[in-house]
């Protein structure tokens, strides 16, 4: 089931950059992901802010905890930045 903030952004000029890891860490992302990290063996979509998705399941929750937990690790990183 495709929630409503999954859908593609379109913004001009704007394209994804990847900073660690590759492109295909990516494939089933949802738009709004920046960071693929793995908790305690885990793997989940964080926003680098608030929002938390595991990447096996379409559950998401929100946490008011902004850092990465002590015992997890960043994956693979992206940036959204304008195209020149």
């Amino acid at each position: 089931m495709k929630e409503e903030n999954d859908g593609p952004i379109t913004i001009p000029d704007m394209h994804w950059i990847i900073l660690s890891g590759n492109e295909q860490d990516f494939d089933n992302a949802p738009e709004w992901a920046k960071r693929l990290v793995c908790i305690q063996g885990q793997t989940y979509w964080w926003d680098g802010s608030c929002t938390w998705r595991d990447t096996k399941v379409k559950s998401g929750f929100e946490s008011h905890d902004f850092s990465l937990p002590d015992e997890g690790y960043i994956v693979a990183e992206r940036r959204w930045v304008r195209a020149f």
